[in-house]
């Protein structure tokens, strides 16, 4: 076993080399990804709200509640 040790050492570096020169670069994509979809949901809220800045005083669950009541109303 003495003998081995270095290819032992060699293999795992070597290991964890290849996984973070293949991973970062996805890390990197996916922060990057992540910040413009956060930028893109901000405007899409301003655009849904008006511009309000608390969208949480809206009621939308009863007007989604009578959309889809109409709805099966007229598909009977």
């Amino acid at each position: 076993m003495k003998e081995f040790w270095l290819v032992i050492v060699v293999t795992i570096v070597g290991f964890f080399g290849l996984a973070a020169l293949l991973l970062v670069p996805v890390w990197k994509f996916l922060l990057k990804e992540e910040q413009v979809a956060e930028r893109w949901n901000e405007s899409v809220k301003d655009h849904k709200d008006g511009g309000r800045s608390d969208p949480e005083k809206t009621d939308d669950s009863a007007e989604t509640f009578v959309e889809s009541e109409t709805v099966t109303k007229g598909s009977i």
